[in-house]
């Protein structure tokens, strides 16, 4: 039992990296990337093909990929987003990123093919014993860095004047276009910034399972859900999101088989959103009429 709460915390960590980037994006835009998954696998092929780079050590392999991933999420908001999300009840971008998945795989599929591609990082390999249970390193690496960017992101959003400006955006966008602030930035920034956490993810998971061109699907819709229990707009949820839905879906494994797993996870999901539809931690949105 202990070795299913230790995995089902572990996962956890890897779904609370991905829903914040959902969150980020939804925070100040009010839009969600759903070509998150296909993004993730993207972020581990750009590694991927920087792992033939002699001499360059494989951390800045990494943040390489991380940076043109983030730089790729900027042109996304840009192309894909901005076009597509004129009004708060414009969704066509909903539709718009779907198709951006599809290209997404495409392009993987036409430059690394269906099959299975290993990240090989020494930092990534073996097994650490806790309370007699092993636990993968590359989870328990996974785990940290969602615990380090949710909290170290949430501290820059409360206590400096950048994170007070994404604020603002969040709250009221027409009133903080007045005040001066630029929203079109707000939105770049922060797509730039949730591509790059996303696929520092995919990077992560990729070293521990491989790669292929529709590996993050799964995860992206159970942070999904994890980004539903927590709020919407609220970034330290994801942690606790996360962990609802890993142990709740570790333990639905562990006693009605893989197959029930992620059902058992989506349940709390509903359950959530009958009880509470802004989330645990989120706060309910006044529409303007």
């Amino acid at each position: 039992m202990i070795e299913v709460l230790a995995s089902g915390i572990l996962l956890g960590g890897l779904y609370a990296l991905v829903a914040l980037g959902f969150v980020l994006t939804f925070l100040a835009t009010r839009t969600a990337n759903f070509a998150t998954g296909e993004l993730m696998a993207l972020g581990a092929v750009v590694a991927l093909g920087m792992v033939g780079w002699d001499g360059i050590p494989a951390w800045l392999r990494v943040t390489c990929a991380v940076i043109v991933m983030g730089i790729a999420g900027a042109i996304i908001y840009r192309l894909v987003i901005v076009p597509f999300a004129q009004t708060h009840d414009d969704y066509r971008w909903l539709i718009a990123t779907l198709g951006l998945g599809m290209i997404v795989v495409d392009i993987i599929l036409n430059s690394q093919g269906q099959a299975i591609k290993k990240l090989d990082y020494a930092y990534s390999e073996g097994f650490i014993s806790l309370g007699g249970a092993g636990l993968a390193r590359q989870g328990l690496i996974i785990c940290a860095l969602a615990i380090v960017l949710t909290l170290g992101i949430a501290a820059v959003m409360r206590w400096t004047p950048a994170g007070t400006i994404v604020r603002a955006v969040a709250e009221d966008d027409e009133t903080a276009q007045l005040m001066g602030i630029s929203t079109r930035l707000v939105g770049y920034v922060m797509y730039a910034l949730a591509t790059a956490i996303v696929a520092l993810g995919g990077i992560l998971w990729g070293a521990q399972v491989g790669v292929t061109p529709s590996f993050g699907v799964p995860l992206m819709m159970g942070a999904i859900g994890v980004a539903i229990i927590g709020g919407l707009d609220s970034i330290t949820g994801v942690l606790v999101g996360g962990l609802i839905y890993g142990v709740v879906s570790q333990l639905g494994q562990q006693l009605a088989g893989p197959a029930l797993g992620s059902v058992a996870g989506l349940l709390i999901v509903l359950v959530v959103l009958v009880v509470r539809p802004q989330g645990l931690f989120g706060r309910a949105i006044k529409e303007k009429v």
